[in-house]
């Protein structure tokens, strides 16, 4: 209301002052903190992807469509490989590597669409070579079903090693036990065993 009355306050003085303060004020009163102005009401509907992207097989790569401009309600992307979803963020993960054409399309109030077209380039995850080494495994070949019997396996890594587990099975069902260290050398006691069982076990060592 304060603008208004200093308006009229000079309109009988100086009409090129009244013309510079209503411009002004509509200026004022557009951009008023209180009462924001949606920008994107008349914007031209333009959609927007982003990309290219890459990522590896099994790995969600999250795309983004909030670059897109105009009065969207709606954002629907088809990844390329049989599915879609919906949302102006979204993850998305892919099962077989290769190049994948990504389409955005993007929809107003009034139903127009806009659509963007990118890319994605999925790659099979590298593969880690091992820093840990099992080596030395010792074991007795036969026992008798009154005996335990101790493996042994000697253990070594780049890194400290965090834990070893023994698993086994023994026809019937998996156990597992942790190995205990004396030095780079592991070692358990399991059993005793049904005769007639083979036992197969296998030695998992896992790092810091």
């Amino acid at each position: 209301m304060r603008c208004k009355n200093s308006l009229s306050k000079k309109i009988s003085c100086v009409g090129l002052i009244v013309l510079v303060l209503t411009v002004f004020c509509s200026t004022i009163c557009l951009t008023d903190p209180l009462n924001p102005v949606d920008q994107s009401i008349g914007t031209e509907l333009i959609a927007d992807a982003g990309g290219p992207y890459t990522g590896n097989v099994s790995e969600y790569i999250l795309f983004e469509g909030k670059q897109s401009s105009g009065d969207i309600v709606t954002y629907a992307w088809d990844f390329g490989d049989g599915t879609t979803g919906i949302g102006i963020i979204i993850y998305h993960m892919y099962s077989s590597s290769g190049t994948y054409i990504v389409t955005l399309t993007v929809t107003n109030s009034t139903s127009e669409t806009s659509s963007y077209t990118t890319s994605v380039k999925i790659t099979e995850p590298p593969i880690i070579e091992p820093s840990i080494t099992i080596s030395n495994l010792k074991y007795p070949s036969r026992v008798t079903s009154e005996d335990a019997i101790t493996i042994y396996a000697a253990i070594m890594g780049e890194d400290p090693i965090f834990s070893v587990t023994l698993r086994w099975y023994d026809g019937i069902d998996n156990y597992d036990k942790e190995m205990t260290a004396n030095g780079d050398i592991y070692s358990t006691e399991i059993g005793p065993f049904i005769d007639g069982k083979t036992i197969e076990f296998e030695i998992e060592a896992i790092d810091i």
